[in-house]
C-alpha cells in the first residue's frame, strides 16, 4: 500500500521525485516500475507495472453505455506510458509532455504527490485545492470518515448514523 504526500517540483524536462517512503510498498520491497496514465478529477495517476492490467481485467463496466466504455478505455489505455523510478537519481520519474498537459502541470511548477493505497496521484496543487473546495461542500471527509471509523467500531451504516455526538453525556 502507498502512503504519504509530497509536493516536488518539476524540472525543465519534466522530470519530479518520488519519496521513497511513498515507494515502499506493505511487503516492504521498495516499487520501481510504473505505468503512468490520466487519472480522474485532472489528475495522473501511477500504478505499478503489473498491477494496472489486474486492475483493468477486474473493473466491471456494467454501469457504462458502450459509448463510455469505448472513451474510457480509449482514454486511459492510450494514454498509458511506462516510467521507472530512476532510484540512483533521487527517485525521479520523467512525465511526458502530453501528460503534463491533461494535468495542467508546468515545469518549474510544484507538482503535488499523494499516495492512494494501490496507487499514487500527481496533480497540480492549484487544481487539487480548487477539487478540496468543491468536495468539502458536498460532505468532504467526513462523510466517508464517518463510515470508515464507524466501520472500525463495528457500527452498521444506521448506528452511524443515529450515535450521538461526542460529549453528549449518553
Amino acid at each position: 500500500m502507498f502512503i504519504g504526500r509530497a509536493e516536488h517540483t518539476l524540472d525543465d524536462k519534466g522530470r519530479t521525485s518520488i519519496p521513497a517512503k511513498m515507494l515502499e510498498k506493505s511487503s516492504g520491497q521498495l516499487q520501481f516500475k510504473f505505468n503512468i496514465t490520466v487519472g480522474v478529477d485532472g489528475c495522473l495517476a501511477m500504478f505499478p507495472a503489473g498491477d494496472l492490467e489486474k486492475f483493468l481485467s477486474g473493473f466491471s463496466t456494467s454501469g457504462l453505455g458502450m459509448e463510455d466504455r469505448l472513451y474510457l478505455f480509449r482514454e486511459l489505455i492510450s494514454n498509458i506510458h511506462p516510467v521507472n523510478v530512476e532510484y540512483q537519481n533521487k527517485n525521479r520519474i520523467t512525465i511526458p509532455g502530453k501528460l503534463l498537459e491533461k494535468a495542467g502541470l508546468s515545469k518549474g511548477a510544484p507538482v503535488l504527490i499523494i499516495a492512494v493505497g494501490r496507487w499514487i496521484e500527481l496533480w497540480n496543487p492549484d487544481r487539487y485545492s480548487e477539487y478540496i473546495k468543491n468536495y468539502k461542500g458536498r460532505g468532504g471527509f467526513d462523510r466517508g470518515g464517518k463510515l470508515f471509523f464507524g466501520s472500525l467500531l463495528g457500527l452498521d451504516s444506521d448506528e452511524k448514523e443515529h450515535t450521538a455526538p461526542a460529549g453528549d453525556g449518553q
